[in-house]
């Protein structure tokens, strides 16, 4: 067919204008390799957050290739929001690649622009807030095998004493904490990206499409859950001889999915009491064309479509509304009042007598729900952007997934080191997984010992921890 909404030919065009600049690269850095014959880095910088451009279908495989250089969002690193890089860390580290995540940090020396255009790029305005900014970007690596380097973007951005000692203090704690680490933990709950489903959202000339619009922020919502995660691509998933170690899986763009991986998916996954969340158009692009049978045979639930006008409002059973895809739309429309999507988007409604209701349209149906199939739970969220950090937490706890802490905090740990992140004013109540003695990293004042350990927090704070496991 050559209709727009069936022809794979706008897929592959996609793909091409995705990859071309990056197979460059790769092929580049294969030849360097080729030549000097000797212990040759491949590295390659990234404008993104770690996924796009070719990076995901391209860098886990990559022979020439061994560093991907991506920056946190701009609009996310500023103290009391949580940020970051939304990228498969769990993947490319199986896969021997390192991801070093750039701090091109704006400072009160030289804070990139106008008061507005300072804040949007999350300058740090002050020695506190510094800190606190770097703490949390450099944790998201530091847990988890990764690293991080200072960009000095225009010169004299980090010409100050703190600032070398917030540095300093970072090396102190990736040697420390990092390299030296015989305790790993291993997460319960991934997020999972499909390798090449983005290629399959339709892109216009002015804008992003709206599905990506409403899930801009989701991963740094769910990371509000206090739920420490994996992240990993669908392909090394379902390519692992054994299942993974999850008891919670979160399919965050599995829009496009192959009988042979829904089949993958149905042997390793759909059993041993796991929860499976789908976001969206989960399977929606079939072997076959666009189906909302193949979404009810991926999600588990009898699901049904129709072509929308403008964004509707889904709230819980609790009447609170769910996820940040609401707010993430309509400040892209620059107000309120501007609700309207391009032609041909489309609304995904559960009509399943068999399942639990969670949350709803503004006509009374089905939005969000959750299904028993006895071996494994579906929970599915049918608009994108509503994927919710205190219904994911939930869920965890109800599987039995390990919960690092209450959520509203932003934690990374790795058996060792914990960065705690602030959300709001109060207690942090910690839940280890096992006995051991919790010290400020920076002082070594004993902060707690034990299993469960509560630690104060102020909004927009960063505090870094030494964990010493009783019996390591």
């Amino acid at each position: 067919s050559d209709l727009p909404h069936t022809d794979v030919r706008f897929v592959d065009q996609a793909e091409f204008q995705a990859e071309a600049g990056f197979l460059i690269r790769e092929r580049l850095a294969s030849h360097f390799k080729a030549h000097f014959r000797a212990s040759t880095i491949g590295a390659t910088w990234q404008l993104g957050s770690g996924r796009g451009q070719g990076s995901e279908t391209i860098l886990p495989h990559s022979q020439g290739l061994d560093i991907l250089i991506p920056q946190p969002a701009y609009e996310r690193r500023r103290p009391g929001l949580s940020g970051g890089i939304k990228a498969p860390l769990t993947t490319y580290g199986r896969q021997k690649k390192m991801v070093i995540k750039e701090l091109d940090l704006r400072t009160w020396l030289r804070a990139g622009g106008n008061e507005i255009k300072s804040y949007r790029l999350g300058a740090a305005m002050s020695p506190e807030m510094f800190r606190n900014i770097v703490r949390k970007e450099a944790a998201q690596m530091l847990s988890r095998g990764h690293g991080f380097w200072y960009y000095d973007i225009s010169t004299g951005m980090f010409r100050d004493p703190l600032m070398m000692e917030v540095a300093a203090e970072t090396v102190r704690a990736y040697q420390e904490l990092e390299l030296e680490n015989p305790q790993f933990y291993q997460p319960e709950v991934a997020l999972v990206y499909t390798d090449d489903a983005d290629y399959w959202l339709r892109k216009g000339f002015s804008s992003d499409n709206f599905v990506s619009i409403t899930d801009r922020y989701t991963p740094f919502h769910l990371r509000e859950s206090g739920i420490v995660f994996d992240e990993v691509y669908l392909s090394d998933l379902l390519n692992r001889p054994e299942p993974a170690p999850y008891k919670v899986l979160v399919f965050l763009n599995a829009w496009r999915i192959s009988a042979a991986q829904q089949a993958a998916l149905e042997a390793k996954y759909k059993n041993g009491g796991r929860t499976l969340v789908w976001n969206y158009a989960a399977g929606y692009v079939s072997d076959h064309g666009l189906s909302d049978k193949a979404v009810s045979q991926l999600t588990g639930f009898r699901v049904k479509s129709k072509e929308i006008a403008t964004l509707p409002v889904v709230t819980l059973e609790n009447g609170n509304i769910p996820g940040y895809g609401e707010v993430a739309f309509l400040v892209s429309r620059q107000g309120t009042h501007s609700r309207s999507l391009p032609k041909g988007s489309r609304l995904f409604v559960i009509d399943d007598p068999e399942a639990t209701t969670l949350g709803r349209y503004p006509d009374g149906t089905t939005a969000i729900a959750l299904r028993n199939h006895g071996q494994w739970k579906s929970v599915y969220f049918a608009l994108p952007g509503t994927l919710d950090a205190g219904i994911l937490r939930q869920l965890a706890k109800e599987a039995g997934a390990h919960c690092l802490c209450n959520d509203r905090v932003i934690c990374e740990f790795n058996g060792r080191f914990l960065s705690l992140h602030g959300l709001e004013n109060g207690t942090v109540h910690l839940n280890f997984p096992t006995e051991g003695v919790l010290a400020d990293f920076s002082s070594g004042e004993m902060a707690g010992s034990g299993r469960q350990i509560a630690v104060p927090m102020k909004a927009g704070e960063t505090r870094w921890f030494r964990f010493t496991p009783s019996n390591p």
